[in-house]
């Protein structure tokens, strides 16, 4: 039996699974991954892959989510083959943040006082 990707992918497109895929098995729609049945070998490498937990075997799928059962097999005859390189719609608030730098005050311990402003480097 097939694994199957489901609504937790829409606005993400991850591309984790498509990279450790062995037969190419995954499509792209504009909005979300989907798996071909016919060519899913059910070896499951792809499921721990993915970030958003999109990914069950159509045996072990939640029932709010197992129309996508049909949904992965339909759409997978028109889609485009996933090539691992499309864009992320959508990524947690912390794996690409550019880190900021900001100035913290500096404390004068003996007289519990603000005495400077620190840099990232810790100098005035």
């Amino acid at each position: 039996m097939p694994h199957v990707v489901t609504s937790a992918c829409i606005d993400h497109k991850y591309q984790d699974c498509v990279a450790v895929c062995p037969v190419d098995a995954f499509r792209e729609t504009e909005k979300y991954l989907i798996i071909d049945p016919e060519e899913c070998i059910d070896c499951g490498a792809c499921a721990p892959e993915c970030p958003v937990d999109a990914i069950f075997s159509d045996t072990d799928i939640l029932d709010e989510d197992e129309a996508w059962i049909d949904r992965n097999a339909h759409e997978s005859i028109d889609a485009e083959r996933a090539e691992g390189d499309s864009p992320i719609l959508a990524d947690d608030e912390f794996s690409h943040e550019i880190p900021k730098i900001v100035s913290i005050p500096r404390t004068n311990v003996l007289e519990g006082r603000i005495t400077g402003m620190t840099d990232w480097h810790g100098k005035n």
